[in-house]
């Protein structure tokens, strides 16, 4: 009976001490970012290892939103040799155009036919502050007088619309004036001269057609 009590002991003892021994198992995930406090639009670069054998077939997520966070960058798979195992890097480029504190959500990675999962981190969001009284204030500028132009540009129209009719009255009397026949150019005494030798050039008097002549 003694025996098989300093058996159990024995074994109990033997369970508590490597319950209590730290363990060392490395994750086979690892999840972690470079800050975790940033302004309204700055980047939080999100970055995932994952530890793997050579041949095996790891898929990282594509997305374009994790949770509230977006996407704006997604960087190339990075990878480490270690003796004959390997661990790749995936690195995401996240921020947040409002402020508050945001849940960066698990993410699933497949190793081959298993499925990982990252851990989740809260990153916290803040708003610019723009403090006006340190900003050098520059003096008001004197008020620019623009000349107004539209009426000296517009005026050269309005002086050739009076100009035309004026052109087209001249070009019109020169042609009547061209148009008029040579008794009509004459003086009264001129005139009266020149029917006079179209009379005696007729020969009315040498024929005797009185009636004719007169």
């Amino acid at each position: 009976m003694i025996k098989k009590l300093l058996y159990i002991s024995f074994l109990l003892c033997a369970v508590l001490s490597q319950a209590q021994e730290p363990t060392t198992e490395k994750k086979e995930v690892e999840t972690k970012v470079d800050r975790d406090l940033i302004k309204i639009g700055e980047e939080v670069q999100l970055g995932i290892s994952v530890d793997a054998e050579l041949g095996d077939l790891i898929i990282f997520p594509e997305q374009q939103t994790m949770g509230a966070m977006e996407v704006i960058n997604s960087y190339p798979v990075d990878s480490l040799k270690i003796a004959d195992k390997i661990r790749l890097f995936k690195k995401y480029g996240i921020t947040q155009f409002d402020s508050g504190d945001y849940w960066v959500p698990r993410l699933e990675i497949l190793k081959n036919a298993r499925r990982l999962q990252s851990d989740s981190i809260l990153v916290s969001v803040r708003e610019v502050v723009v403090d006006t009284t340190k900003q050098g204030m520059f003096p008001i500028k004197d008020s620019v007088e623009i000349e107004d132009r539209s009426k000296g540009s517009y005026g050269w129209m309005w002086w050739l619309l009076l100009l035309i009719p004026v052109v087209i009255a001249v070009v019109l009397l020169s042609r009547k004036r061209e148009q008029k026949t040579y008794e009509e150019t004459l003086q009264p005494y001129e005139w009266t001269q020149y029917r006079l030798q179209k009379l005696d050039e007729s020969g009315y008097l040498e024929n005797r057609n009185w009636k004719e002549y007169y």
